[in-house]
């Protein structure tokens, strides 16, 4: 019994720290790619109100603008937060003047330093550039396929992941695993190519493959 209770502990603890590696409870980040690479990205998160006590310091304006300006290639275009009965959203534009500033941006800490996992890359060149984003950790779970706790489910309920991007051509975007290999698509999760390509799953069932033994870091592979 004792033995149960603190792997019930554990799992939440874990599922915790998965959410906030996602970004809270819901994120959506856009870009916008011009021909020559250069372009935006566009930041929205949405945070229940009952987290933003412990992860609310660290979307603020100057916490933003201090990261930005440490990058050769960046500019703070805007910002913007905003509450509602439920939660708080945060709003933040980035111009970038070539694709490696705002790779270096994503791979960076909330304290500025260098983070410990890869979140972005550029690969390929401007004639084929080639941009991975890492869903999560990759490394394989020690321990059994366990379903979220409903608690857990339920206040995910509403709230999405979602990376889309817009490009001067059209874009192939595809789900991969940590080997390269194709990663089957859930039927709750949606994935869209072209021009305006996008990649969207509700939080709950992303928590739900992060935490299975099988997960090995899911990417999303977006060429042009």
């Amino acid at each position: 019994m004792k033995k149960n209770f603190f792997l019930k502990i554990f799992l939440l603890l874990a599922i915790l720290v998965m959410m906030l590696f996602v970004s809270c409870f819901e994120t959506r980040t856009t870009f916008v790619f011009n021909k020559d690479l250069s372009g935006e990205v566009h930041l929205v998160y949405r945070i229940s109100r009952q987290l933003n006590g412990v992860s609310g310091k660290y979307y603020t304006e100057e916490n933003y603008k201090k990261n930005v300006e440490k990058i050769p290639g960046l500019t703070f275009k805007s910002y913007s937060e905003k509450e509602t009965e439920q939660d708080y959203i945060y709003s933040i534009t980035i111009d970038f003047d070539k694709p490696e500033a705002i790779v270096q941006f994503f791979n960076t800490s909330y304290d500025g330093d260098k983070s410990e996992h890869t979140l972005f890359e550029y690969n390929g060149d401007a004639a084929h550039p080639v941009f991975i984003a890492h869903l999560g950790p990759a490394n394989r779970r020690e321990h059994a396929d366990r379903e979220l706790p409903d608690t857990i489910k339920k206040s995910l309920e509403n709230y999405i992941f979602q990376w889309s991007f817009k490009t001067p051509a059209d874009a192939q975007l595809t789900l991969i695993d940590a080997e390269g290999k194709d990663f089957a698509l859930p039927a709750d999760w949606s994935l869209k190519s072209g021009k305006e390509s996008s990649f969207t799953a509700p939080m709950a069932s992303l928590m739900k493959v992060m935490s299975d033994t099988a997960y090995q870091g899911v990417k999303l592979r977006l060429a042009f």
